[in-house]
């Protein structure tokens, strides 16, 4: 769909024109009296108008908006947390992205986990750790075209938290894109100003935040895996280089022990956190407090992913 700014060169090349015909000098000169030859008169160019076929309207980006828990994605979402308290999620229910995220390490012995990428075995005995048991509260949140984002609490016998949940709309319906769960409080006061983008940016920021600050929300190697999926690749690889072959073979980008004690350097010991979008940008402020009050914070960058919604972390730096 074109815009209204691509007829904007086409209209000051029309204007160049008729300034160049009507400066003084530059006009052709007329032919004398006797009869001159009138071949090489040219005609006024003909005005250069927008083709009325083109639609030239400018489509607005939505945000997102609230959903409806008894159809459609809100429906999805809500039957998805109770399979998962149930222990009963499969890896059909993750998104393309996602299930490659947690549904390792692979077995490079099986044809079918090499070539896909991931372990549908795996990536369902992840499912059962972080949610089996679980009681969780329905979600809210809001829905874009493509992309939705809820959020909401959960409890079992020795975990209670809230949890984050991006889902996106995919061939086959709704996929869950991204799931935290945290047990870190949350003190981040929601503005309501920003562009449409800023609801999936805030969503984004938020759920890492809560996983670098998380106690007993979700075990250590699920949150580590949950961690993975939202920094970009480059910024995981760059923070935890890949130390040992094992974990090429495995299916990773980089080394999962070391990633786990990165994250450690941003967020152990919280007692609770905040993240503060900076103006109407993809930066944002963590501030994370600690037992006895004490203060540290970080700035977080956020990069535009690739799927509907989807923004990751890019870079973390003490402020």
């Amino acid at each position: 769909m074109l815009s209204r700014t691509a007829f904007r060169p086409l209209a000051a090349f029309a204007l160049t024109v008729g300034l160049f015909l009507t400066l003084p000098g530059c006009s052709k000169p007329k032919p004398d009296d006797k009869g001159g030859d009138k071949k090489d008169k040219k005609e006024d160019p003909k005005p250069l108008v927008p083709d009325p076929k083109v639609d030239t309207k400018i489509e607005p980006v939505k945000a997102p908006e609230k959903v409806d828990l008894n159809v459609g994605v809100g429906k999805e979402a809500a039957d998805f947390l109770k399979e998962l308290g149930d222990g009963k999620a499969t890896a059909g229910s993750l998104s393309g992205d996602f299930v490659k995220s947690v549904g390792l390490p692979i077995n490079p012995n099986v044809k079918t986990e090499k070539e896909r990428g991931y372990s549908a075995d795996n990536a369902e005995l992840w499912l059962r750790r972080v949610g089996s048991g679980l009681n969780f509260g329905l979600p809210i949140g809001a829905a874009g075209a493509d992309a939705a984002l809820l959020t909401g609490s959960y409890m079992g016998p020795d975990r209670v938290g809230g949890y984050s949940l991006r889902m996106v709309k995919e061939a086959s319906g709704w996929k869950v894109d991204y799931l935290a769960l945290s047990s870190a409080n949350n003190t981040t006061v929601t503005p309501t100003v920003g562009g449409p983008e800023s609801e999936y940016q805030r969503f984004a920021a938020r759920a890492v935040a809560s996983l670098f600050c998380d106690k007993d929300g979700m075990p250590k190697d699920e949150r580590r895996r949950a961690v993975a999926a939202g920094l970009t690749p480059a910024y995981r690889t760059r923070l935890a280089p890949i130390e040992f072959d094992s974990d090429k073979v495995s299916g990773f980008d980089h080394s999962p022990s070391q990633l786990e004690l990165q994250v450690e350097k941003f967020g152990k010991g919280a007692e609770s956190y905040s993240v503060t979008q900076q103006g109407d940008t993809s930066d944002f402020v963590l501030e994370v407090t600690k037992a006895g009050g004490a203060k540290s914070a970080f700035v977080m960058k956020l990069a535009k992913g690739t799927a509907p919604g989807q923004w990751l972390v890019e870079n973390v730096t003490p402020k």
